[in-house]
């Protein structure tokens, strides 16, 4: 009984197509599994970056931590190693939520900048539009009647001594 059956007319008999396959496919297997380290090294990567941004933990002492890239572990490390970096804890991000700042300080804390200005910039351009009406109705009024009218107008909502109107011959 002869093989005819169990080869195709042109293939070898020796199985070297086959042997080819095989090597082919172990080095796309090879190429996957080096991909796959690569994303596994990066989304560990970005694990412990987005486990140390929540705890606010500055990039110099990242750079100490040689642990497991779970948040969990990155959590235990900065609260036992905080006081060694004097790291402090995260702000809070509840938006409403009681301060740790006592009432007295932070009404002194608003007497200061109400005090200063800090923050509380009045609102200029409603002076601006003033001063264009005034200056259309002065302009309609006769110049010759009187012509100090203007550096009157300029005297008036400039802060005192401020304006030093020219002098008319």
């Amino acid at each position: 009984m002869s093989d005819d059956f169990l080869t195709d007319p042109g293939q070898n008999a020796d199985g070297s197509q086959l042997r080819k396959f095989a090597e082919a496919q172990k080095a796309r297997a090879d190429q996957l599994e080096q991909q796959f380290k690569q994303l596994q090294a990066q989304v560990s990567q970005n694990s412990l970056k987005s486990a140390f941004d929540q705890l606010n933990v500055p990039e110099k002492v990242r750079r100490f931590y040689d642990g497991e890239a779970d948040p969990a572990k990155v959590k235990a490390w900065v609260d036992e190693n905080k006081d060694v970096f004097n790291l402090q804890p995260p702000a809070s991000t509840d938006n409403g939520a009681a301060t740790s700042v006592a009432p007295e300080v932070q009404a002194q804390q608003q007497a200061v900048q109400a005090a200063s200005g800090i923050g509380n910039e009045p609102d200029r351009s409603a002076d601006l539009s003033a001063f264009q009406v005034k200056a259309e109705q002065m302009k309609k009024q006769s110049a010759q009647r009187n012509p100090n009218a203007l550096n009157e107008l300029l005297a008036g909502l400039m802060p005192e001594g401020s304006y030093v109107p020219p002098r008319v011959i």
